[in-house]
Order: C-alpha cells, then structure tokens, then sequence
C-alpha cells in the first residue's frame, strides 16, 4: 500500500486511500510530530513497556512486531479495533521515525509513505 502525504498551507494532507495506509498517516502526521517521535524511538526499544497511546493511535508490541491502531473510534469493538489495525515491524516503525524526524524539520511538499507487509518506508522530494 502506498499513502502520499502532501504538505500544504501548513497542513498534512493524504493524497491516497486505503484503511491500513490511512491509520499509519494518522499516526504519522497526529501522533509522531515534534519530540513525540523520539519517545516514541524510545518507547520501541524499552522492553519493559508493551503499550503507548497518543492522540490518534496507540500501539501494542507483539514479539518483534509493533500493532499501530485507530483510537479516535471510541465505540469500536476490540474484534473489529484489531481488525483495522496495522502490523509493523518494529525495526521498520523505527527507521521511518528516525526519517520522520528531519522530514518535519524539513518540510518538504510530497512524502511517499510505503507498506509492504510489515515494513514501512518513506521516500520525500520537494517540488
């Protein structure tokens, strides 16, 4: 699956579609901006801590997997949460923070988000 994000008159704006894309541009553009990202880098690697929860998604570590999920719904059933939630690796969620991270200090105008089975990647050019 393939999500651009587009930056525009200081806004994130999804340009593609699909549930598992749009929850990991969710994640991206409402949970991941500032130094939440680097908590977040942190969170990935203590292995004490199994659960994170920001604005838009929360994220559940599963072996070497992070599950990142919507919790803007606050009516939806845990069958169907975990249905529309995405599986990461948790190596990939980190490296496309660490990219994430002088993406929003960059601010360039198109982002290419990727989701190949559990890996994400990100390509951004400004145009």
């Amino acid at each position: 699956m393939v999500a651009k994000i587009i930056y525009k008159s200081d806004m994130f704006l999804l340009g593609s579609n699909g549930s598992s894309i749009s929850i990991v541009y969710h994640f991206l553009t409402c949970d991941a901006s500032g130094r939440s990202a680097e908590k977040i880098k942190y969170w990935i690697k203590d292995p004490q801590d199994l659960y994170y929860s920001s604005n838009a998604c929360s994220l559940e570590k599963s072996d070497d997997d992070i599950i990142i999920g919507d919790c803007l719904d606050e009516e939806i059933s845990q069958e169907e949460y975990y249905k529309y939630a995405v599986t990461v690796s948790a190596k990939s969620l980190y490296d496309l923070l660490t990219q994430w991270i002088q993406i929003c200090k960059d601010m360039p105008e198109v982002m290419t988000v990727y989701l190949d089975g559990k890996e994400l990647s990100i390509e951004w050019s400004q145009k």
